[in-house]
């Protein structure tokens, strides 16, 4: 059964995207995959991340690690995306161009995939990186599933 929503979703998760603005990335606490399973937690109430917290990862590496541990996929956010999708009944989308705000996707940055969620406008995506909070293009995501 997929994620249901909350009846006021469209406000936790503009509540928690304005939260995260100030937050720097810190692996393990708030990273580009934890802040999209927190952009889901705000949504429907479900703390799909609760597997990959329990692996106290502090870094790209041991990030990685932990991803594999949990997921026996693979090592990368996207396996990460791809098992918590599994495990949630979230619906992989035949295209990006489906994506409606509040989907989980996944984007190619120069440093390897990141997770995040389709803003309220719809027409991008809000990733958390390095330097903070980044939108993008939704039509430039690689994947997507519907949350929802």
């Amino acid at each position: 059964m997929p994620l249901p929503r909350l009846e006021k979703w469209q406000g936790l998760l503009h509540e928690y995207i304005i939260e995260c603005r100030a937050v720097p990335l810190e692996w393990g606490v708030l990273d580009c995959g934890l802040f999209a399973a927190g952009a889901i937690r705000a949504m429907t109430g479900v703390a799909v991340d609760e597997p990959f917290l329990a692996e106290h990862y502090t870094d790209a590496a041991s990030a990685a690690a932990a991803i594999q541990k949990v997921t026996g996929l693979g090592n990368t956010i996207e396996d990460a995306a791809q098992w918590i999708a599994s495990q949630h009944a979230l619906k992989e989308l035949p295209s990006v161009l489906f994506a409606q705000r509040g989907d989980l996707v996944v984007f190619e940055t120069a440093g390897g995939v990141a997770a995040g969620v389709v803003s309220l406008e719809g027409k991008y995506a809000v990733f958390l990186g390095e330097a903070g909070l980044r939108k993008v293009p939704t039509k430039t995501c690689k994947k997507a599933w519907r949350v929802g």
